[in-house]
């Protein structure tokens, strides 16, 4: 698992884990890291195993395993305690963790994440072998696309996203990129995470784009259920009820990746909270 371990500039106050989503790796968190780097904290961010940099065994995968590996390299560095910062997917590895090791995990950021509610009820179930020609068969247009709905305000600047899949995907490791992705799609569908919201006993802050209409395997759900599905700000909410000390802050005009779409208010809204120690 490979990962950066960027050191607090001036007074440290303490260790931050970044988990990134099942589209991106730890580099899209550049802004938020130097962010929280210059405020005071020392930021960990790995490339969960499967994505970026990181092996990709075909394997099933869990999120118990991604907190695990966490857990692991955290003891590897002598760290006791951190807080996590964790979006879409990585919302889900983070909420995991956070339940497995509560006596790590000082205060947990949820930036739009995946898995506030159960897609197993809804999504159909997938043949592997079906989802990975749908992933062979992506061309950096319909990458582009897809990409595009996380962002209501698309920016010259994320093309370098699209960059970073067309290298990939030109690359001799995309065979088993690609299968990391099929099977990192039937982790998430498969296993939910929505009912370990009420066992998470640390501060938890809900970050969430109010425009983000992210529905996790939206072409293969009925278009019924895609109606009730991804309903971001109602999400949000149900969440802050379930959680016995959760806060919401809700950005507008943002979606699914908030520290890309407005880097410097997601790092004040996150620094401000992990300043609080509440």
């Amino acid at each position: 698992m490979v990962y950066m371990d960027v050191a607090a500039l001036g007074r440290p106050k303490g260790v931050v884990v970044l988990f990134h989503g099942k589209n991106f790796s730890s580099d899209y968190s550049a802004p938020t890291i130097a962010g929280l780097s210059k405020d005071g904290y020392r930021v960990i961010s790995p490339d969960q195993v499967g994505f970026g940099k990181s092996s990709k065994p075909d394997v099933a995968y869990h999120f118990d395993d991604r907190a695990a590996n966490t857990q692991a390299l955290l003891k590897s560095l002598n760290i006791q305690r951190a807080s996590v910062v964790a979006n879409s997917m990585g919302g889900m590895v983070g909420i995991r963790f956070a339940r497995l090791y509560p006596q790590t995990v000082q205060q947990l950021v949820l930036e739009n994440p995946l898995g506030l509610e159960d897609y197993s009820r809804d999504i159909p179930t997938q043949k592997n072998d079906d989802l990975l020609k749908l992933e062979m068969a992506q061309t950096e247009t319909s990458y582009r696309r897809f990409l595009q709905s996380y962002f209501p305000n698309w920016q010259p600047s994320y093309e370098k996203f699209v960059e970073v899949y067309v290298r990939v995907q030109k690359d001799l490791d995309y065979p088993a990129y690609a299968n990391t992705s099929v099977l990192t799609y039937q982790m998430i569908v498969e296993k939910p995470v929505v009912s370990d919201l009420s066992d998470l006993k640390m501060p938890v802050l809900l970050v969430i784009g109010q425009k983000d209409p992210t529905v996790f395997g939206r072409r293969f759900a009925p278009q019924e259920a895609v109606k009730s599905l991804g309903n971001f700000p109602e999400l949000g909410k149900k969440a802050q009820s379930v959680i016995p000390n959760a806060k919401l802050v809700p950005i507008e005009n943002v979606g699914h990746v908030p520290h890309v779409e407005v880097p410097d208010q997601f790092v004040k809204i996150v620094v401000e909270f992990l300043n609080s120690k509440s």
